[in-house]
């Protein structure tokens, strides 16, 4: 798992993820510390928490990492 480099790495990374149909909809931007990130929505589930303890569905996650699906 790598941080985006740059924001462009990083939305390249949101729009392949909603081209795929994995994430419904999101933003790029800076996290608190200034590391470009991924603010996005997966579609709704009833599957709880990944390993990473990121909702599996229905709700807003955030990444800084370029391979969270």
């Amino acid at each position: 798992m790598a941080t985006f480099a740059s924001l462009n790495a990083a939305n390249t990374r949101l729009q392949s993820q909603l081209s795929a149909g994995t994430w419904i909809t999101g933003f790029v931007g800076l996290d608190k510390d200034g590391t470009p990130m991924c603010r996005f929505l997966r579609p709704m589930s009833a599957t709880g928490l990944d390993a990473e303890n990121m909702t599996k569905g229905g709700g807003w996650n955030q990444t800084t990492a370029d391979n969270v699906d």
